[in-house]
């Protein structure tokens, strides 16, 4: 496990910001800096507690042009609650209103002592594979080997 980690550790960088003084152009500027200085080039960007709310169109036009221009795959986490009604297409409220702007959408929704992973929007339906479960005590993908139980 510590090999793993040596060899994951340098390909990481984390960064944060206050919420209230977030923005995708300031975001773009640190990106951009890190890279001019040779200190880190992101593949990929998680962003973690930014607050899906309605007015979230513009900022989520702004990560497509940033994901765009530095060839990066942007993933977000959206808290969602259980007793919201989801929007269409079985879309969480929080992103009915922008929909359009994501290419894959996946849900984690704990059932008993395991964490169900769906498939919302893009790849292929739940029921051409298998299901996909993730064990809550180390958020590692379950192996279900064996396990002919569909979603």
């Amino acid at each position: 496990m510590s090999q793993v980690w040596e060899t994951i550790l340098p390909k990481r960088f984390i960064m944060t910001f206050k919420v209230e003084g977030f923005s995708v152009p300031k975001l773009e500027e640190r990106l951009t800096d890190l890279k001019e200085q040779n200190i880190f080039s992101p593949q990929m960007v998680f962003i973690d507690g930014l607050p899906f709310k309605e007015n979230m169109r513009k900022t989520l036009s702004e990560f497509k042009v940033l994901a765009k221009n530095h060839s990066l795959h942007v993933w977000f986490t959206v808290v969602t609650h259980r007793h919201e009604k989801p929007g269409s297409n079985n879309m969480p409220a929080q992103l009915s209103s922008v929909e359009d702007l994501f290419d894959v959408a996946i849900q984690l929704q704990p059932k008993d002592k395991e964490i169900h992973v769906k498939t919302i929007k893009g790849g292929p339906s739940d029921s051409d594979h298998p299901v996909l479960l993730i064990d809550p005590s180390t958020m590692l993908i379950k192996n279900t080997a064996g396990c002919s139980t569909k979603r």
